[in-house]
This record gives C-alpha cells, sequence and structure tokens, in this order.
C-alpha cells in the first residue's frame, strides 16, 4: 500500500515543475498572509493595552510611596461614637489612619497594642490599588477583619 507522500509526489511529478513550484509558492504565501494578519492583531491588542499598562505602572509607582489619597473628606462622627473613645478625636484617629505612611501606621497601632490581625488588616487596606479613605469609625469596622467596637475603643484610648 502506497504511503500518501508517495502518491502526493507520483500526482506532483504528472505536473510540470513550473506548476509545482506555483503551487508551494503560493502556499507559503497564503501562510505567510495568515501569519501577518495574526501579528497585525496581536499588535493591535498590544497597543491597545499601552494606555492601560501605563496608568496601572503611575498607580503602582505611587502607592508604593505613598497611600492613595482622594478628596473625599472624612466624615464627621456621631456624639456616640466620640465618646466611647478615650484621648483622640475619632477624626484624628480617622486622619492618622488614612493618611500616615505605613511604617509610621504600624508602629502607632503596634503601641495601641492592637492585635497583629488587625494591624495586618489595615495594612492591606491601605495598599490596595484603589484604596478609598475610611470615612467613619463605622467604616473602619465593617472593612477590616477582625475589628470591633471594643477592640477599636481599646486602641483609640492607648493611641499617642
Amino acid at each position: 500500500m502506497a504511503s500518501s507522500s508517495k502518491t502526493k509526489s507520483r500526482v506532483e511529478s504528472k505536473k510540470p515543475p513550473v506548476d509545482i513550484l506555483r503551487d508551494r509558492v503560493s502556499d507559503l504565501g497564503n501562510t505567510l498572509n495568515g501569519l501577518m494578519e495574526a501579528i497585525s492583531k496581536a499588535s493591535d491588542e498590544i497597543k491597545a493595552l499601552q494606555p492601560l499598562l501605563e496608568v496601572a505602572s503611575k498607580v503602582w509607582a505611587e502607592t508604593d510611596k505613598k497611600p492613595v489619597i482622594t478628596t473625599e473628606p472624612v466624615k464627621k462622627v456621631s456624639k456616640e461614637q466620640e465618646t466611647l473613645t478615650g484621648t483622640i478625636s475619632a477624626e484624628a484617629f480617622l486622619e492618622a489612619i488614612n493618611t500616615l505612611s505605613i511604617p509610621e501606621l504600624i508602629n502607632k497601632l503596634k503601641k495601641a497594642n492592637a492585635k497583629q490581625n488587625v494591624i495586618r488588616n489595615i495594612i492591606n487596606e491601605r495598599k490596595k490599588l484603589r484604596f478609598h479613605l475610611f470615612e467613619s469609625l463605622d467604616d473602619l469596622i465593617t472593612r477590616i477583619k477582625g475589628l470591633a467596637w471594643a477592640s477599636l475603643d481599646k486602641i483609640m484610648s492607648e493611641w499617642s
């Protein structure tokens, strides 16, 4: 039984060499055209991603240096929240949590005897690319896993 390559070569051998060459060049041209189209599509996709990469790089560089600060004002806290706290006002505490450098914030939280998981969760929240300021003590408790009113009151009363 003849293999397909032997059969193909017999069929091609009946064609004049010029026709065989023309067919192979045509096949090669079609293959190259297909590759060129694929490269062009990939190039277009890369070009479309370039502005996004530039923005992401800028945001990433800025967040490595400092927290992302938005222009949103910190909301006022209720009288109940203010009386819950000891030596620092809720607004001053929130401002510190929102704006201190990460190393300063870690030191302050450690001095205030915050639990390690609470410190880690606050820092992780601050390091997010799209960090939004904590707007209230309720917001802080809601967004930080492991933080409750009793532990927040303790941290704020020992804050210095």
